[in-house]
């Protein structure tokens, strides 16, 4: 519509009032002259019209208008339609457990919402698991939150029966020779450097073509492709220091802690995270088997060492995850004593610690292994073990003894009896 034709009313609106534009003022004309566009051009006074709302828009449009007088009013209000995350923590699957096995203690989950923020106090849970019979659960987990969405989540829980040794094939594949460990690069020639973790993965442990087992085992931290249970080996020299990062790498792909996935006795003397500070390194009281973050430690077995690197099993420490529970004591009692005093100590940041070996002894095997607290006999039995090898020196032996197919030292065959 044209300026113009705005005030054609006007002028027609004049000459009846004869003149009453003039008498009143200019305020007054101003005012019917609102009234007089408003009435003669809806007015959209919204930041989303009814015409580009749908049933599926996030916004609800109320749309007042009479024929008469053409009057729109447009009023919208932001609605959340979003659901909460759930993220579940620990594994999913579940598949270590065995019909007769501890009662199954969920590792939980946790909730968030757009709106509403931290939803977890308000998750159910719904948990069928029955060990004591065989067969696949589902366990769900739902939240609403105040908009009444609701997010949902499910974890598979698997409880096998025990495998039949009788089913097994027997010497079917060739024992690991577990490979050299890579070094990492670092600027110091005077020393051998390793970074190495401790990470969970699936490995063939029963014959090939049987299903495959979950582990935890070291590796290269730097080098893909060096996880392995028996834990490649650490070749070292005599008398040639040695210092090793060592990563407690116990998390998810999302970075959330991974439990045991044996039982753990908490009413033993152990690490025990979930005292905190004041009640670590003790006797727990809780009966009901442990799933937080793991604590590990390595102790190399035979080694000379300083105290600060030698594994003190009150040294632990847990992984740097992303949802540590709150009051949780992330390291043990000597971790902070020994960060302190050991040469390596400013480079000790959380989920790892770095220890020095002086290699100053005879040519040896020996092994690491872990050692926190209580737990190093689940540790180790979940995995993470190898071999420590120190050679060279007055002490070593001429490998060119070592003929294949032959023993090093004349003697008895008992084979041949």
């Amino acid at each position: 519509m044209l300026v113009s034709e705005y005030y054609k009313p006007i002028l027609k609106l004049k000459r009846i009032t004869n003149g009453l534009f003039e008498k009143i003022g200019l305020f007054l004309a101003a005012v019917i002259l609102l009234t007089i566009l408003m009435s003669n051009s809806p007015i959209n006074v919204s930041v989303a019209s009814a015409s580009s709302a749908s049933d599926n828009s996030p916004f609800i449009t109320q749309e007042n208008q009479s024929p008469d007088s053409k009057i729109s009013e447009n009023a919208v209000m932001a609605v959340d339609v979003i659901p909460p995350v759930i993220t579940i923590l620990g594994r999913n699957p579940v598949t270590s457990l065995r019909v007769g096995s501890v009662m199954y203690k969920d590792a939980g989950a946790i909730a968030t919402d757009n709106v509403d923020g931290n939803l977890t106090a308000s998750i159910l849970v719904n948990n069928p698991v029955n060990t004591s019979v065989a067969g696949t659960y589902t366990v769900t987990y739902s939240v609403t939150d105040a908009a009444n969405n609701t997010g949902t989540a499910t974890r598979t829980v698997i409880v096998s029966n025990p495998l039949d040794p009788v089913t097994i094939p027997k010497f079917q594949d060739f024992l690991i020779i577990p490979p050299e460990m890579p070094k990492t690069t670092q600027p110091n020639p005077a020393i051998d450097y390793y970074e190495i973790a401790t990470r969970e993965f699936q490995e063939q442990v029963l014959p090939t073509g049987m299903p495959q087992t979950t582990v935890w085992g070291y590796g290269s931290a730097t080098t893909p492709g060096t996880f392995n249970a028996p834990s490649f080996t650490i070749e070292t020299t005599a008398n040639r220091p040695v210092r090793v990062k060592w990563i407690n790498d116990l998390v998810d792909q999302n970075g959330n802690y991974l439990p045991f996935f044996l039982p753990v006795d908490q009413t033993l003397h152990w690490a025990n995270p979930a005292a905190g500070i004041a009640g670590r390194d003790s006797h727990g009281t809780d009966p009901t088997t442990y799933v937080g973050p793991v604590p590990i430690v390595t102790h190399v077995h035979g080694a000379h060492a300083i105290q600060e690197g030698d594994g003190h099993p009150e040294a632990w420490f847990l992984p740097a995850a992303n949802n540590i529970p709150a009051g949780y004591a992330t390291t043990g009692t000597y971790y902070d004593i020994f960060k302190t005093t050991a040469p390596s100590g400013a480079s000790w940041g959380p989920g790892n610690a770095v220890f020095d070996y002086p290699n100053n002894q005879r040519a040896s095997t020996i092994w690491y292994h872990d050692h926190a607290l209580g737990v190093d006999r689940l540790n180790v039995m979940q995995g993470p073990a190898g071999f420590w090898l120190i050679r060279g020196g007055a002490d070593d032996i001429n490998l060119g003894f070592n003929r294949p197919g032959q023993q090093l030292f004349v003697g008895v065959n008992p084979a041949e009896q």
